[in-house]
């Protein structure tokens, strides 16, 4: 889950372009799980970020953060 095998959290990739924050706020940090208890990382794939959050799950949009 980590880019690697290593888990060293990068890819190596590089990138392109400007940096701009592309949306903000919910859903927040409030109904996170504490990862460093229960270490499970967020699934990115096909444009949606899933999370797992205190019993539920959270999916949103990954451009703009709408709840799917």
């Amino acid at each position: 889950l980590y880019a690697n095998p290593g888990h060293t959290a990068a890819s190596g990739d590089d990138l392109d372009g400007e940096l701009v924050v592309q949306w903000f706020g919910e859903p927040g940090p409030r109904e996170m799980i504490d990862r460093h208890h229960r270490a499970m990382s967020p699934l990115v794939a096909q444009g949606r970020i899933i999370i797992a959050a205190d019993n539920r799950v959270i999916a949103v949009n990954q451009y703009n953060g709408s709840p799917l």
